[in-house]
């Protein structure tokens, strides 16, 4: 390669890098330790369903869910391992967060994508049994709304 041919890759590459940090994303990670303090404890389902959605549930600070469900004639309770896998906020003060429950009874795992406003201690959750949610589609993906 001539002189000028490197100069011009170098230079090249040199926008390209320059445009990375104005690519990158605006979320900020989480610590998902604090996460779980703020979640344990017990919520509730303000926009309970009987026949799709669990009454409330409750987590500890080790993951440890109890799933409370009143579509039966008696109240069913289901048991599971809740997990963070990731957690960022975002510009506009919510936290966010990807989590699995594996629960005990079926052996099965529904993984959540989450959205908490630490002011109201609303959580609203879409989750799928295959995958994490790729984005935010309540029109897709069955929903939950929980509050503390």
């Amino acid at each position: 390669m001539t002189g000028k041919r490197v100069l011009a890759v170098l230079a090249m590459a040199a926008a390209v890098l320059s445009l990375i940090p104005g690519c990158a994303s605006s979320k900020k990670p989480y610590p998902g330790e604090e996460l779980m303090e703020k979640i344990s404890g017990e919520w509730k389902n303000t926009e309970y369903d009987r026949s799709t959605s669990p009454a409330r549930r409750i987590i500890d600070l080790q993951g440890n869910l109890q799933q409370y469900d009143k579509t039966y004639e008696e109240v069913g309770e289901r048991t599971g391992l809740f997990t963070i896998v990731k957690a960022w906020t975002e510009s506009e003060g919510w936290i966010w967060f990807r989590d699995t429950i594996r629960y005990h009874d079926t052996n099965t795992t529904v993984y959540e994508l989450s959205k908490l406003d630490l002011q109201k201690m609303d959580w609203t959750i879409l989750w799928s049994e295959e995958d994490f949610p790729a984005e935010w589609d309540a029109a897709e993906y069955p929903s939950y709304f929980y509050r503390k």
